[in-house]
């Protein structure tokens, strides 16, 4: 029989975790992890005045939560084709730093 674990971490830009929860099995939806995390209900602790986090698109928009656009909504759209790119870029970052964490 085979498990897997869902994780979630909050990761700055020089690959420092702010936040990991590891507590959910793979079948959990995204959101309802972000929905019970520590990082939810205390923002305003952990991030300064205009500070945003980078989520993804199953994450809900918040003033405090940037996700990408949908596909439907980059289509055709250059502008928010080229956030979706740069929005890509900061999302490598945090794969990297999965990476160094193994």
């Amino acid at each position: 029989m085979r498990h897997s674990i869902k994780v979630q971490a909050v990761v700055f830009i020089e690959r420092n975790f702010l936040d990991v929860v590891i507590r959910r099995v793979g079948s959990t939806h995204h959101a309802s992890m972000l929905l019970e995390s520590h990082i939810w209900h205390n923002n305003i602790r952990y991030l300064n005045e205009g500070d945003v986090l980078f989520g993804e698109v199953a994450y809900p928009q918040t003033p405090f939560l940037l996700t990408p656009f949908r596909q439907h909504e980059s289509i055709g759209n250059q502008e928010n084709a080229r956030f979706n790119e740069q929005f890509s870029e900061v999302r490598i970052g945090v794969e990297l730093s999965f990476g160094v964490l193994k």
